[in-house]
């Protein structure tokens, strides 16, 4: 169990501070031995939830809390692959270094953002998991609110319009293609599980 907060703060920590490079080889987004290792750590903590209820192992009161962080943490992954990319390829900041004031940084993460949070309402949507569709627009209110308090003030007028072009564009299609799916029923679910029981005695 200890290995699990030491691997998430290493991770987190790392991602905010290290270039990607390792033994001085050419950094490639994801195909790179720093990146594998972080992915392998976010594989770890999925493996470990699935693991503990296939065993009936109770490893935290909140079930789902290692599916959660899991999911936190792959997005900060993700997102500090891009800025390691845009280091790399276009010499701009790294977190640490002032990737907040950089205009180009700023404009990849708003659209960045956005497609995660699309991606994430669809599938939250077409599989009916009400939270992570939440979560989703959780993620697309902090965009907003991105653009209106950094976007709209740190970034020139061309990368301010691509922004708020590219993020409007993926929130309308968020509204057409990701509805907010319904409640479950309870009551009937534990019913199903019941009959699942029965049956299987």
């Amino acid at each position: 169990m200890l290995f699990i907060p030491l691997s998430v703060i290493w991770a987190i920590y790392s991602n905010w501070t290290h270039d990607g490079i390792v033994w001085g080889l050419a950094y490639l987004p994801v195909v790179n031995l720093y990146d594998l290792s972080l992915i392998t750590v976010v594989a770890y903590l999925i493996s470990t939830h699935y693991l503990s209820i296939r065993q009936n192992q109770i490893l935290i009161k909140d079930n789902n809390l290692l599916l959660k962080i899991a999911g936190l943490l792959g997005f900060w992954l993700l997102s500090s692959v891009l800025i390691r990319t845009l280091h790399t390829y276009l010499g701009t900041p790294l977190w640490y270094q002032g990737a907040w004031l950089d205009e180009q940084v700023q404009t990849a993460l708003t659209i960045f953002w956005t497609l995660t949070a699309l991606v994430l309402t669809i599938i939250s949507s077409r599989y009916q998991k009400r939270f992570w569709w939440f979560m989703g627009i959780g993620l697309l209110a902090i965009v907003v609110l991105k653009l209106v308090v950094i976007d709209l003030s740190q970034t020139d007028t061309i990368w301010r319009v691509v922004s708020f072009l590219g993020a409007g564009s993926l929130i309308l299609l968020i509204g057409y293609l990701a509805p907010l799916p319904p409640e479950q029923d309870e009551n009937k679910t534990e019913l199903e599980l019941g009959t699942d029981k029965d049956s299987g005695n």
